[in-house]
């Protein structure tokens, strides 16, 4: 039997949009649970007298883990992909974006390699993570919880194998109000949004199979954003930026643009030998990315 290579999977959004994925682990979990019993408190391994003492009758086992049940499903995981362009758009980036800032559901296929496809459903992002560093690409890690999958290994996956160009940091446009980005350069500047999801179980008496194990519902709780901002030299400039006063940042490349709106906190300047690359940490605000 010939053994199957897999490639750099791609993500197919609900509008059709293609993502190269460098990395895909999201997947389904779910493991038995057992319960504690009576006979229950004597290990079968290892039964040497010297470890466990001596059997009360002979060298019979008093069995452990006889009592269980399936646990629940859970759905999760990670991707990680590098921004791309193609035709001065960025495919499949603001949609995931939009699913970040919404919590709103939805659905996506990933493809392994020809023939397998794994299809998920009712999904919510938990965390949308975006870093950009000088000299690096756009790199996006996304951590998604879906309500359940399903898997297909006959699937006449199409090869996707278009020319897309990597945004690098070049392209990146950042205004922050109040300072000069020439006279202080960023060294880097990362933005992530955090959804909390708490899966919803229900009684099975009116589900039916497999499905009964699978959450119901994914609840969103209260949305968090937040990310640092390093750049060389004293930025002498950012020292204002404290909780004093909201701001609202600018980020934007290719046909995207989004306002932060934010606070910041005091500025982080390390002592150490090379370069001085201070931090400034912010925390969204009220409704961080409307005017």
């Amino acid at each position: 039997m010939p053994i199957k290579y897999g490639y750099i999977g791609y993500f197919q959004s609900p509008g059709g949009e293609i993502i190269r994925s460098k990395e895909f682990n999201v997947a389904t979990q779910q493991n038995p649970e057992f319960y504690d019993h009576i006979i229950g408190l004597r290990d079968t391994i290892p039964d040497s007298e010297e470890t466990k003492g001596s059997l009360s009758e002979g060298d019979e086992y008093n069995t452990q883990k006889t009592i269980w049940r399936p646990g629940v499903k859970t759905t999760s995981g990670t991707f990680t992909f590098p921004v791309t362009s193609s035709e001065g758009t960025c495919p499949g980036f603001k949609e995931l974006f939009d699913y970040s800032v919404s919590g709103s559901y939805f659905d996506f296929s990933f493809f392994f390699y020809s023939g397998m496809q794994r299809d998920f459903f009712d999904c919510r992002i938990a965390n949308f993570s975006l870093n950009i560093s000088g000299g690096d690409v756009i790199n996006v890690t996304v951590e998604i919880h879906a309500r359940y999958m399903e898997e297909n290994t006959d699937v006449d996956c199409e090869k996707h194998s278009v020319s897309e160009k990597l945004v690098t940091w070049d392209e990146v446009s950042l205004v922050v109000p109040g300072a000069n980005l020439g006279t202080s350069p960023l060294q880097s500047f990362n933005l992530s949004i955090t959804n909390p999801i708490f899966p919803i179980y229900t009684s099975a008496s009116n589900q039916e199979g497999a499905d009964a194990l699978n959450p119901q519902e994914l609840r969103v709780g209260m949305q968090e954003v937040n990310g640092v901002l390093s750049f060389y030299n004293e930025g002498t400039e950012f020292v204002d930026m404290n909780v004093a006063e909201a701001k609202i940042m600018t980020l934007g490349f290719c046909d995207f643009s989004t306002p932060i709106k934010a606070i910041f906190k005091p500025i982080v300047r390390p002592g150490m030998v090379g370069p001085v690359v201070s931090t400034l940490a912010y925390v969204g605000i009220d409704k961080p990315f409307e005017e």
